[in-house]
């Protein structure tokens, strides 16, 4: 774990040891833990496994978790997962990515920033616990919307100082975490089905294209807007490709994350790796991806059939 300290006037991230630091918040973190595996309670585990860790956690409010599944930054997509914890309770399951999108970018003297060369490399924030606070941006050029931002001012992270893509052990080690601003929570990419109709054989077909991160994470944190799990149901909602339209907040799955920061504009975001959640766990949370993606192209199927009057009747072959 790594925590903000001050010393001498000197402020600076230091490694901690959760265990030795707090040895009965360590221990009743474990045992929430066994209770969430074994009663399949994801909210419960992931607070037991941020008290092992000596992280926040918001009793009587918002708690965001990312579970990073580590992937290259070229080769990022929305594959990692944010766990929406409300009062205890989870309510919504985010499918995401916690990585940047890219492998470097160039400076943009209009708005002046900086090169990521500049920078040091791509910068990814490190696993740990961050304070967040809300950012209200509804009129300004994030596309209007109100997003979450970090409240610590810097936070620790990896660079990619190579620009090879891949945020190695060495880059990722505690001796070479550098110091990451303006990190946020905002909108990611969406998926597409692209169809293609052959009145010779009757067919469409209907081609799946899973959104990049791409330039829409520069080391953000960005959840798909296309779907979303709505845990307080037990349903997936999916959003129409069509309906979504950044500049007019309509934001997908995104908007309902909004609302979560809006009522609570200070919460806690854990970013934990995967290999931190049991087999069972991870195997749950890809289910909900795989029967959403799914859920989300039978839509578009439906959507584009009903647009399509001329193609009803044609078979329709899934590419998925």
């Amino acid at each position: 774990m790594y925590q903000k300290q001050t010393k001498g006037g000197k402020t600076e991230w230091v490694e901690v040891n959760p265990a030795t630091m707090n040895p009965e918040r360590h221990a009743e973190g474990q045992a929430l833990m066994a209770q969430g595996a074994a009663n399949g309670d994801l909210a419960a585990y992931s607070k037991g496994l941020a008290m092992t860790k000596g992280y926040g956690w918001n009793e009587n409010g918002l708690n965001m978790v990312g579970i990073r599944v580590p992937v290259d930054s070229q080769n990022a997509v929305h594959d990692d997962y944010m766990l929406a914890i409300n009062k205890g309770k989870l309510e919504g399951v985010y499918f995401a990515s916690t990585q940047p999108g890219q492998k470097s970018y160039a400076a943009n003297a209009e708005k002046g920033t900086p090169s990521s060369a500049a920078l040091g490399g791509v910068g990814e924030i490190s696993t740990g616990h961050f304070n967040m606070v809300g950012v209200d941006k509804t009129a300004g050029e994030w596309k209007h919307a109100y997003l979450a931002g970090m409240a610590d001012g810097t936070v620790p992270g990896a660079r990619d100082v190579n620009a090879d893509g891949n945020h190695s052990a060495a880059e990722r080690s505690f001796e070479n975490l550098k110091k990451m601003t303006e990190v946020f929570i905002h909108q990611g990419g969406n998926d597409v089905v692209n169809f293609k109709a052959d009145p010779k054989t009757k067919t469409i077909t209907a081609d799946y294209v899973s959104g990049k991160v791409g330039g829409i994470s520069q080391g953000c944190q960005v959840p798909n807007q296309s779907y979303y799990h709505n845990a307080q149901t037990g349903q997936n909602e999916v959003f129409a490709t069509s309906g979504l339209n950044k500049m007019a907040g309509q934001h997908g799955s995104f908007n309902s994350m909004e609302n979560l920061f809006k009522n609570n504009p200070k919460f806690g975001y854990s970013v934990i790796n995967s290999s931190d959640f049991t087999t069972d766990q991870m195997n749950q949370l890809n289910d909900l991806r795989k029967n959403a993606k799914e859920e989300f192209m039978q839509a578009e199927t439906q959507n584009y059939l009903r647009d399509n009057p001329k193609y009803k009747g044609y078979d329709v072959q899934f590419n998925r």
